[in-house]
């Protein structure tokens, strides 16, 4: 009986190994560097694009203001959007149109939601992921800073970080006479590609004569 049950242990072991994980990684890396979507993660695209809406347009996020309405994601949907095995982000919906592919129009989870952009193409291949956003804005002192991203009719984007920043004291109060403001800008269009964003660009906005502390 002793030996039954020793051999017992080893299939059962043999099998769990050629079993493996049951929670698979969403994505490979091919032969020339690019993420190859496993088949077990078409049937996943294909649920998750036959529940999402589409985005009415124009669309306009404010980060730290209102949440723009979103669904939930299951952690495999999740991972599918973000190319990454971190489970993190809502959905808001598909963007139209989607006659040469299709764009998710989605939340990252962070200090705010980040909006981003995932473009599938018309047989469901994932062709890139893009995020809209700057990422300038912090709880820095003696900072402020006002983050938006906006989408038009023709999947135009523009976003911005208006700033305005001074130097501190001693008490991390804002030191008079210090003080700037200035728009950081990206610009793109998002097409059968995916979404192409511009590099950054800064514009000097002029200094009201308060020094006191104001929204950008």
């Amino acid at each position: 009986m002793h030996r039954a049950h020793v051999f017992l242990v080893l299939v059962l072991s043999a099998l769990l190994a050629a079993c493996g994980s049951s929670d698979t990684p969403l994505h490979s890396t091919g032969t020339n560097g690019t993420l190859v979507i496993p088949r077990d993660s078409n049937a996943v695209w294909s649920d998750l694009k036959d529940r999402l809406p589409l985005v009415p347009l124009p669309f306009r996020c404010e980060l730290m203001g209102t949440d723009p309405e979103f669904i939930t994601l299951s952690p495999r949907e999740q991972r599918l959007l973000n190319g990454s095995d971190y489970e993190q982000g809502v959905a808001v919906g598909l963007l139209p149109d989607t006659t040469r592919a299709f764009h998710v129009l989605w939340l990252g989870a962070a200090d705010s939601w980040l909006p981003t952009v995932t473009t599938f193409s018309m047989d469901g291949r994932r062709v890139t992921i893009q995020e809209l956003v700057i990422g300038q804005c912090g709880p820095d002192p003696c900072y402020s800073c006002a983050e938006t991203v906006h989408i038009d009719v023709k999947l135009e984007v523009l976003t911005t970080d208006t700033v305005r920043m001074c130097e501190c004291d001693s008490n991390y109060a804002e030191i008079p006479g210090t003080c700037m403001r200035f728009v950081l800008k990206r610009t793109g269009v998002i097409g059968p590609t995916g979404a192409l964003m511009s590099e950054v660009m800064k514009e000097p906005l002029p200094m009201p004569e308060t020094t006191g502390a104001f929204p950008p």
